[in-house]
């Protein structure tokens, strides 16, 4: 088993890294210009990484030792929408540069890079042919794909081209590298489109449905849709374009950081696509979208969302790559990889659970762990959560401040928030059967059924009665012997 090292850069919120650690690997460092894209990042990490910055001022030197770059680079100056400018713009199209100047100097042996499908063909080509031209000069084996994140598991076409880089020295004869194909294991639309916030009703009483009225009768769509119509099929998609409106079922146009225009349809009303929907969209599990939800602005999710990565592709690529490079992990490898970087940057919700405590007189969840820890939630004078010093694991130390009537009681309680070895995320509670420990940490195998019988796995009344039967056979050979 390897442990693979890698650095997110042009880090964006992290799609591309939750795509490799999803497969074990370990992040150690992040590189965004973007402050308000870095907090939304930072709410999904544990946020011990260093952010490195501007990566054009980046000196490689002081950056920690990784075997994988990974970069969603600037797409601005290559997509069919922006202005095309491509290598000649100093600012954007440069930082492919930047990205050059790293992988030589810190001797990078692969690389995952991402862009707009409109690189492949801006100026005729040979925009593409320079960036290829640049990273085969400076050692490496180049292999480029448009892929359309539909064909991976989620409900948006989104075509992208990918680059994926092996430095040249280090590749023998049996190496092969192949982009994944498609899979059909698809979150549905419906999985995603669950924010039921009533701000993001679309109807009548919306200061914007006028607008919308006129644009459905403007000289490019007047006659063709009518209201009814289109409120008559759940899951509808509409993207009211600048001029046209276009139509979509099972999935959505590609999200993008200046399109706000998608409705759909739901309940028979019209709905505005939300930034935690956007999320859900673009891979990320809802266990990442209920991190920031109502605590980024829904604008700045939209934004940060379509300039992401789509998850469920680069863990792909990744996959591929692991297997190109005869790294073969395990189920259970991947599993301990996986937690080994959560506990070494500290787990993700320990925030959340000491925010929830610290406001419980508002928080419904934290006044039902507080029932369920035999507490009545009148009696409470105050509770408070801190996490206890020296601790970068799973613990959260909960101090419960309770006055009750002719007594003064101040009570402590230590919760530990442990980690769920899933794909989709974290948990405060640990609901694996003690099969899946057995297979992590080979236990002997009469702990093993110890363990079984004090987690009720198994019936005790079993073992008692076992252990009668063991003691009256014991008795009766001895009543035998005795007799004889």
């Amino acid at each position: 088993m390897e442990n693979i090292k890698f650095l997110d850069f042009c880090a964006g919120i992290g799609g591309g890294r939750i795509g490799l650690e999803n497969l074990g690997f370990s992040c150690v460092g992040f590189s965004e210009i973007d402050k308000n894209t870095e907090i939304t990042y930072k709410k999904f990490f544990a946020g011990n990484e260093k952010n490195f910055g501007d990566l054009m001022k980046i000196n490689p030197k002081e950056l920690p030792n990784f075997d994988i770059m990974i970069s969603g680079f600037p797409c601005q100056t290559f997509s069919i929408i922006g202005d095309r400018c491509g290598l000649k713009d100093e600012d954007r199209g440069q930082v492919i540069y930047g990205l050059v100047k790293i992988l030589q100097s810190k001797n990078i042996k692969y690389f995952i890079l991402e862009n707009v499908k409109g690189l492949v063909n801006h100026d005729k080509g040979n925009t593409l042919k320079v960036i290829l031209d640049l990273l085969d000069k400076v050692g490496y084996k180049v292999y480029y794909k448009v892929l359309n994140s539909l064909h991976f598991g989620i409900p948006q076409m989104r075509e992208r081209i990918y680059f994926v880089g092996v430095k040249k020295k280090i590749i023998n004869n049996r190496f092969k590298f192949e982009f994944p194909k498609k899979y059909s294991n698809n979150r549905k639309l419906k999985d995603c489109l669950i924010d039921d916030d009533e701000k993001f009703i679309f109807n009548e009483k919306t200061p914007s449905y006028k607008t919308f009225s006129k644009y459905l009768n403007n000289k490019y769509n007047s006659g063709k849709y009518k209201i009814n119509e289109l409120l008559s099929k759940e899951y509808t998609i509409i993207d009211t374009r600048q001029s046209d409106l276009r139509i979509y079922y099972e999935k959505t146009p590609t999200l993008r950081t200046g399109r706000h225009g998608i409705l759909y349809v739901k309940n028979a009303s019209f709905r505005k696509l939300s930034g935690y929907e956007s999320l859900l969209l673009q891979g990320f599990p809802k266990e990442y979208a209920d991190k920031v939800k109502s605590k980024v602005s829904n604008l700045k999710l939209l934004a940060q969302s379509g300039n992401a990565m789509s998850i469920t592709v680069i863990e792909e690529i990744g996959r591929n790559l692991m297997k190109a490079i005869g790294v073969h992990m395990t189920n259970k490898e991947v599993l301990i990889n996986r937690g080994s970087t959560t506990a070494k940057n500290g787990f993700k919700n320990e925030l959340f659970v000491i925010e929830e405590f610290n406001n419980w007189k508002s928080s419904e969840v934290s006044q039902m762990w507080l029932k369920a820890m035999i507490y009545k939630i009148e009696e409470i004078e105050s509770v408070k959560a801190t996490k206890v010093k020296g601790s970068y694991k799973a613990d959260v130390q909960v101090e419960i401040k309770i006055e009750i009537k002719l007594k003064n009681l101040t009570d402590i309680q230590n919760l530990q928030v442990k980690l769920v070895s899933n794909p989709k995320g974290f948990n405060q509670i640990d609901k694996r059967w003690l099969k899946k420990y057995n297979e992590l940490w080979d236990i002997p195998s009469n702990v093993y059924e110890l363990l079984q019988y004090f987690t009720g796995e198994k019936n005790l009344k079993l073992i008692i009665l076992k252990i009668k039967g063991e003691c009256l056979q014991m008795n009766f050979q001895k009543m035998n012997k005795n007799y004889y």
